[in-house]
């Protein structure tokens, strides 16, 4: 709900898609930027989601060059989002340029398609804590 709200890279306030990274740590450096922190404090979950191969997925084809932009970002995303082109949109992600993440329309009609799996708890290495200390310290 936080995206619709406020707004986000890829959509307006107002526009609500869905955010999914590509992978498991593709979703925890996403998180980490937003939060500006390693550790996680609270609780948090993940599931994973299958597209099946009868949904497509479009592929905004975005110049990683307009990353930073965020009016250009959120006019692509705004405009898939209003047209209802497809239930899915892979984006660039801003934080790796390498990996992709997707967009989810909960209002198309192929939306109910996507397989959504039960929550778990998210787990992360305490060593990746104890490096971000380390970077830190030596920052000094």
């Amino acid at each position: 709900m936080g995206a619709s709200m406020q707004g986000a890279r890829w959509n307006s306030p107002g526009v609500g898609p869905i955010y999914a990274a590509e992978n498991y740590s593709g979703a925890y450096l996403e998180l980490m930027v937003k939060l500006g922190r390693v550790a996680l404090s609270g609780v948090y979950h993940y599931c994973e989601i299958v597209v099946p191969d009868d949904v497509p997925v479009e592929d905004s084809n975005f110049p990683l060059a307009e990353l930073e932009r965020e009016s250009v970002t959120r006019r692509c995303g705004n405009s898939w989002w209003k047209e209802l082109r497809t239930a899915v949109l892979r984006v660039p992600s801003a934080v790796t340029h390498v990996d992709s993440n997707f967009l989810l329309n909960p209002f198309h009609p192929q939306f109910h398609i996507l397989q959504v799996s039960a929550t778990r708890p998210v787990w992360v290495d305490p060593r990746l804590t104890l490096a971000a200390q380390g970077w830190k310290a030596g920052a000094r």
